[in-house]
């Protein structure tokens, strides 16, 4: 067995999903094999260790690369809803053009998860593929960067900031917390009425 095909065995990572197939897929960012290939890279396995360790490199951060662009269809909310953004990435999705992608993007700031973690999975892709550009490696990056560069700018511009939805979040969690503390607080008196 090649090394691609043990990483494809420990870790398989089908970019071609559909919006009713995303809970399923999403599962597999947790499982054993690809987190062994994602903290302790390719060199794990048997088959992976004859390579060149620029060719292991390659490999290894061309994995990277598919796990993070997958795990960015994976995003959620606070609400636990799919991010706006990550449903773009889907092969059914209905984004037809430029605007509606950029408008997608824009709806990410409405989240601070979303933001956030969208933000940090295109820190990271931009990061990898740099990588791939010092091995001397250019199919598609170009092109790919200059993506994911505007997300970034959208997502790190002064319009983008979350709006009375983490707020309203922050006020429920706080109050919340509020009430489960007072009706703590409330059995502790019961009880030491009771005792005593």
């Amino acid at each position: 067995m090649s090394c691609e095909e043990i990483i494809e065995k420990n870790c398989n990572i089908n970019l071609d999903i559909k919006k009713s197939d995303l809970d399923n897929s999403c599962e597999v960012l947790n499982s054993y094999g690809c987190e062994i290939l994602l903290y302790s890279g390719i060199n794990n396995f048997p088959e992976c260790q004859s390579l060149s360790d620029e060719n292991s490199l390659l490999l290894h951060t061309s994995f990277l690369i598919q796990y993070k662009t997958f795990s960015l269809m994976c995003i959620k909310d606070e609400n636990n809803d799919y991010c706006p953004f990550s449903l773009t990435q889907l092969t059914d999705s209905k984004i037809k053009n430029d605007t509606m992608y950029i408008q997608a993007i824009k709806n990410n700031c409405n989240s601070t998860y979303c933001k956030e973690n969208t933000l940090i999975h295109v820190n990271d892709l931009l990061t990898y593929y740099e990588d791939l550009e010092n091995l001397n490696y250019t199919k598609d990056i170009k092109a790919n960067n200059k993506g994911l560069i505007k997300v970034k700018e959208i997502l790190n511009s002064d319009n983008c900031t979350v709006q009375n939805h983490s707020l309203q979040y922050q006020i429920e969690d706080r109050a919340n917390r509020i009430n489960k503390n007072f009706i703590f607080l409330i059995l502790n008196i019961l009880i030491t009425f009771i005792i005593y």
